[in-house]
């Protein structure tokens, strides 16, 4: 018996001793690199030489590839992206974007796997198809794990690394996981999966692989000169940086940050899981415009809150009654035979007032509708005036209209006409962001006659409507890309067009056509720290996001 538990002893003794095999210093992989949290699955494929310094990664089937060499074209290296630019001339033209690096911050190759597999330690094994030890083709065996965990400032950063049990070097996964013991949750969590991994030597890649030329040229610098070249960028990060677990570049674009909006939170705690958002957010929009898409996103004042903050700000009311309000009038264009230009755009003729902000409060229906009477305004009487959105918060409650709960356009212009009309911003007082006192104020007020309704989800009828005056629409903006538009046509494939679908109300301004895409001029209520100073040009193909499903116009 006791001979038995000591050779068990041994066994399990040698099992824990085991060391990690030696990884090839060049291979090829392909895989995914998913972020769970940022609901994010990415698809690449990596050339790394780590004898020659010099790594090439692409993403999304080549949509974006970024060259990391240590020794071209000068002895500090150089980082170059090529990727599918979208400009407000152009839309995807292929560019080579380059930095050089510095005696300060030299360029070296990316790998994806860990730089030193010395610190793993043998931690135990799971069978094919638990955990993330998966069957990929005939490739069925069990996977050894090796772990490396770093500690500092109250963070425990973990990072696995999951092995076939075969003779050559074999990755399968490699899994992240940042803790923070303070608050006893994770704040930074990534998975990459290596479905291909083929070990090289120095005749075997692709003669070109190497060289951002090959694919466009030439290669120019980043337009705004904002590349890092001190550390490498994207998820791969962390196989860079695993001895400095408490510092990377998501960490000091938060500080920038707060910085510049001004950001100030009640604790740590809240610090803590804001932070944990923006990094999320961060990885999800680097991620989307690694896509070929029409558009291009950025992080804004938005990239800190939750989910639920932001739906705060889409206050349109959902309603299937809103295309066929009671009171309105069916637009009729003065000329159906006009004849349509490419282009048109309210805010050259002056006939757009500057763009506000709602903060957290789902007033955009009073944005909208303001928005549409001081366009009325304006081309009636040939000068701008600001009108009151805390008047319609605070007063129009009678008429199904919820401050910053939600409301409706049209519920809006029935309060007007039975009012005799909505203050001026400076008569009533400022705008609050929040329910308010309803009060009364005897001049100015701006009346309007009547309004008319589009019909619903006609883009020609919108148009035709569009080129008398701008017009109060409601959309789908429930989607997180349209969060973090900066520019570019947006087009959603998840977008909604029906009358249920629409939560956001804003104001087309205008129409155009960039790169064969058509557009509609879109007016938001988010300050302009969001999308284009403000704007978002949003795609008319089929009546994306329903731009066109509930348009109304008002007469003065």
């Amino acid at each position: 018996m006791w001979a038995s538990v000591a050779v068990l002893c041994l066994a399990m003794a040698a099992a824990n001793s085991q060391e990690i095999p030696k990884a090839p210093s060049m291979y090829y992989a392909s895989g995914t690199i998913s972020l769970p949290y940022a609901e994010i699955v990415e698809p690449y494929e990596a050339y790394i030489d780590g004898v020659g310094d010099r790594s090439r990664i692409d993403t999304y089937g080549g949509l974006a590839s970024q060259y990391q060499l240590g020794h071209a074209p000068g002895p500090y290296g150089s980082i170059s992206k090529v990727v599918y630019e979208t400009t407000e001339t152009v839309v995807n033209k292929r560019a080579c974007l380059q930095v050089n690096g510095s005696a300060g911050g030299p360029v070296h190759f990316q790998p994806v796997l860990p730089r030193n597999l010395d610190q793993f330690v043998f931690t135990g094994e799971v069978q094919a198809g638990e955990r993330f030890c998966t069957k990929t083709g005939l490739a069925s065996s069990a996977c050894n794990v090796f772990t490396y965990e770093a500690s500092q400032l109250g963070r425990t950063n973990t990072y696995t690394l999951y092995l076939r049990q075969t003779t050559d070097f074999q990755p399968v996964a490699f899994h992240y996981l940042g803790f923070n013991r303070l608050f006893g949750s994770h704040y930074d969590e990534y998975v990459v999966t290596y479905e291909r991994f083929v070990s090289h030597n120095s005749t075997s890649f692709p003669g070109k692989v190497f060289v951002p030329e090959a694919l466009v040229a030439p290669c120019t610098g980043f337009p705004d000169n904002s590349a890092s070249v001190t550390r490498p960028t994207g998820v791969f990060s962390r196989l860079h940086t695993m001895d400095e677990p408490d510092v990377d570049e998501i960490e000091k674009s938060f500080s920038d940050f707060k910085a510049k909006h001004g950001k100030v939170y009640t604790s740590d705690k809240e610090h803590f899981e804001r932070s944990r958002i923006y990094r999320a957010n961060h990885h999800y929009v680097e991620s989307m415009n690694r896509r070929k898409l029409t558009y291009r996103m950025k992080l804004n004042h938005l990239a800190d809150l939750t989910s639920g903050e932001r739906r705060m700000m889409r206050g349109r009311k959902r309603s299937a009654e809103s295309i066929s309000p009671p009171g309105a009038q069916v637009f009729k264009p003065a000329n159906a035979n006009v004849q349509i230009p490419e282009a048109h755009d309210w805010r050259i003729a002056g006939a757009v007032t500057p763009v506000k902000d709602q903060a957290i409060c789902g007033s955009c229906w009073s944005f909208s509708t303001t928005g549409a009477i001081e366009s009325a305004y304006f081309l009636k009487y040939g000068k701008q005036v600001l009108l009151s959105q805390q008047n319609l918060m605070d007063c129009s409650w009678g008429y199904g209209n919820n401050a910053c709960d939600g409301g409706l356009q049209y519920e809006a212009y029935e309060w007007i006409v039975k009012h005799a009309g909505i203050a001026t911003a400076e008569s009533y007082g400022p705008y609050l962001m929040q329910d308010g006192k309803c009060h009364k104020v005897r001049t100015p007020l701006v009346t309007i006659k009547s309004y008319a309704h589009t019909a619903p989800s006609n883009v020609s009828d919108a148009i035709l409507a569009l080129l008398q005056q701008p017009l109060a629409v409601s959309i789908d903006a429930s989607h997180q890309s349209f969060g973090f538009y900066s520019h570019g046509v947006y087009y959603e494939p998840e977008c909604g067009n029906q009358p249920m679908d629409l939560d956001h109300a804003v104001l087309a301004v205008g129409f155009g056509t960039l790169g064969g895409e058509d557009y509609w001029i879109v007016k938001n209520s988010w300050s302009t720290h969001w999308g284009n100073d403000g704007f978002v040009l949003m795609s008319r193909k089929d009546n994306n996001c329903g731009v066109a499903t509930d348009a109304t116009l008002v007469h003065l």
